[in-house]
């Protein structure tokens, strides 16, 4: 049995580390402080025009957007040797969080520091390395969201009911390690998703009832985790490919119908039970009489190959 986030807190630590900015401080929700040794404070405009991102029919490629300024109206507080951030009251639809806030890195975005905003589009600064849960939740006018290459997860319900949330694009070379329970939940926009091949679990729920998602896309050579759940109510798959599986968790695919396809490019023999975020043997279901099958694919009616 194993925790699969365990190993993000090692990284996350090691990675702030390496940025030379300091010891760790706790966030202030203040409206003043000048740096990460004192509060949160608000951005201010006072340096001139600050540069909105592009949003088109067709999203801009993750490097067109500057990240070098951010959007006046963010709050800052004191993090990890540098900031993040905190909140938002800013006029702005369209937000730019910023690589750095008064010479130290921005490193990340606090728990529902931007939960119910009104905003449309979001593009994460170079050093955004952590998101706390609930972050963007409820954003009920989120339609494009660019992270950055040094997200390590997307903790629980970051983006849960989003429902115009359309395009997550994420950069080459990303580390992002996890995607949490329900991150996407309810987003009924969400058109297609690629798992990076850093990605070695998929949380429960965490694409429940994307109802417009049409396409998962695997890297080659893909094998992870995927929880109970993941795909639950994800009816506007024809057909989904993954690589392999080192563990599967319960009704992964609940509620998909006779016309939809799952295709493993491995056997399923010895893959193992994935359950909120841990491993077990087969025999933890199988000694109480359940079929394994019947586990991992109750009240899914598509058809199933392997390899």
């Amino acid at each position: 049995m194993k925790k699969f986030h365990a190993f993000l807190a090692a990284g996350l630590s090691a990675a702030l580390l390496l940025s030379g900015c300091g010891g760790s401080s706790t966030a202030s929700s203040s409206a003043v402080g000048s740096s990460p040794a004192g509060s949160a404070t608000t951005n201010s405009t006072a340096a001139g025009e600050v540069q909105k991102p592009i949003v088109t029919d067709t999203p801009a490629p993750v490097d067109v957007i500057s990240t070098a300024v951010g959007t006046p109206g963010l709050i800052y507080g004191s993090a990890h040797g540098g900031y993040e951030v905190t909140g938002y009251d800013g006029p702005e639809a369209n937000v730019i969080i910023p690589d750095e806030y008064e010479g130290y890195p921005v490193v990340g975005i606090a728990e529902r520091a931007f939960k119910e905003a009104e905003i449309d589009s979001v593009v994460f600064g170079k050093n955004i390395s952590y998101m706390e849960r609930n972050a963007f939740r409820r954003c009920k006018y989120l339609e494009t969201v660019t992270l950055s290459a040094a997200l390590t997860e997307l903790d629980y319900e970051v983006f849960a009911d989003c429902p115009k949330l359309r395009t997550v694009n994420i950069p080459s070379g990303s580390v992002l390690a996890s995607i949490d329970n329900v991150v996407f939940h309810r987003c009924y926009s969400l058109e297609s998703f690629t798992i990076p091949a850093s990605c070695t679990y998929l949380g429960s729920g965490a694409f429940k009832e994307c109802t417009s998602l049409t396409q998962v896309t695997f890297p080659d050579g893909w094998s992870g985790n995927i929880d109970g759940g993941c795909f639950e109510g994800c009816t506007a798959i024809r057909s989904i490919d993954i690589p392999a599986v080192e563990s599967l968790g319960q009704n992964v695919f609940s509620g998909w119908t006779a016309d939809q396809s799952i295709h493993f490019g491995c056997s399923l023999d010895g893959v193992k039970i994935c359950h909120s975020g841990y491993v077990f043997d087969q025999d933890t279901v199988t000694k109480n009489g359940m079929i394994i099958y019947d586990y991992w694919f109750g009240e899914c009616e598509a058809a199933y190959t392997t390899e």
